[in-house]
């Protein structure tokens, strides 16, 4: 009897503190959690395998919270899904996908393959041919070098025309244009800069070929998933936090 109105005693007293100290516990993890996602600008560098995933803003580190349940005294700590966020094959979520490895859905084929899908199988005679058929509108010009800024797209240009021949220099066309490119191991879109020249020999075409393939990915997008390698963030979290629920949930019964 007496053991019975001691077990009461502390499932009461764990029933009224428990949802405190379980949000404790869910703020402690969430700060651990949110600390562990590095912000890089540059939009092609990625978190190794195994690593934390790395974000380009701050949507993924607001989108970790935490949720005490005081009836069933648990909390649940990781990222709240968007209403606009989209799932991968076998219905993971994205930070399922991340936290576990998976497939992702293949990503589309970029703006610019779809402004121009007769390129995408073309070889560089085929290339010339098109842009020769746009000379008498004046967009006889294809993006022939890039970079993260226009700086740099501009520069490239600039060092390339000096090692042609003279007169090559005055086929370039005005300031660099930014336009959306895919990094062809992710399918992860981001912007870039381009720097035009005029298409009139094959070696031109050649050139602005090269560079489209390599800055706007494959032309039909990837026709299968993706398999992404794990970059768990919850259980490394969960890991670190552990040797501090001691101190959280003292005392939580008293004597």
């Amino acid at each position: 009897m007496a053991n019975d109105l001691h077990l009461d005693r502390v499932m009461q007293a764990i029933r009224k503190r428990g949802p405190v100290a379980l949000a404790r516990a869910g703020a402690y993890m969430r700060g651990i959690a949110r600390r562990k996602i590095r912000t890089v600008k540059n939009k092609q560098k990625h978190s190794a395998p195994g690593e934390p995933p790395r974000a380009h803003d701050n949507r993924y580190k607001n989108a970790i919270a935490f949720a005490v349940n005081a009836e069933a005294l648990t909390v649940s700590v990781g990222p709240v899904l968007y209403p606009d966020s989209k799932g991968n094959p076998g219905g993971r979520t994205v930070p399922q996908t991340l936290e576990h490895g998976g497939p992702v859905k293949p990503p589309r084929p970029a703006p610019w393959w779809r402004k121009h899908p007769a390129l995408a199988t073309a070889d560089a005679a085929g290339w010339l041919a098109y842009y020769q058929s746009r000379k008498a509108q004046g967009r006889d010009f294809g993006p022939a070098y890039a970079g993260a800024t226009e700086e740099a797209a501009l520069a490239a240009r600039a060092r390339a025309s000096k090692a042609m021949a003279k007169g090559a220099r005055h086929m370039s066309r005005g300031r660099a244009r930014q336009l959306i490119a895919v990094n062809a191991k992710t399918g992860e879109k981001y912007k870039a800069f381009f720097a035009f020249i005029k298409v009139a020999t094959i070696g031109q075409a050649r050139r602005v070929m090269q560079t489209a393939r390599r800055w706007f990915g494959p032309p039909g997008g990837q026709t299968s998933a993706a398999q992404v390698a794990p970059r768990p963030l919850m259980a490394p979290t969960l890991a670190a936090a552990k040797e501090q629920f001691p101190r959280i949930f003292a005392g939580l019964v008293s004597q």
